[in-house]
């Protein structure tokens, strides 16, 4: 069954070094057991994703540059599409950004592995 993604989830680049955790900013009422739901906007370097350690395509420290997340939910919140642990996007310098731990409890059994996932690389569906 499909997770939902929260705020400590665990994140990596397949460039970097070290894995990351998500801090979930872009909202502060939905939660799964006592821990914030991630959204689309949960994107920006240093305030949402910290650094991967030493990234093997700059060869220096990570300077991440997040792009969009890919494979979102049909589901929102604040108008913004919720993560899963199926969640991914490009790192502007070349590297892939996905879940390593999703950090939540499955899915209610409205959001469940029925509901289709987004790939939106060059939509805008709101």
């Amino acid at each position: 069954m499909p997770l939902k993604t929260t705020t400590n989830a665990t994140i990596a680049c397949d460039k970097g070094s070290k894995p990351a955790n998500l801090q979930v900013t872009s909202q502060t009422h939905s939660k799964i057991d006592g821990v914030l739901i991630a959204t689309e906007k949960d994107k920006e370097f240093s305030a949402n994703i910290q650094p991967f350690g030493f990234c093997s395509i700059s060869k220096s420290s990570c300077k991440c540059t997040p792009t969009k997340w890919e494979k979102t939910l049909k589901s929102k919140i604040n108008g913004n599409k919720k993560l899963s642990k199926d969640s991914f996007m490009m790192c502007g310098v070349g590297g892939q950004i996905a879940f390593t731990d999703p950090g939540a409890a499955p899915f209610s059994h409205s959001e469940s592995s029925q509901t289709p996932l987004l790939s939106t690389p060059n939509a805008d569906l709101t």
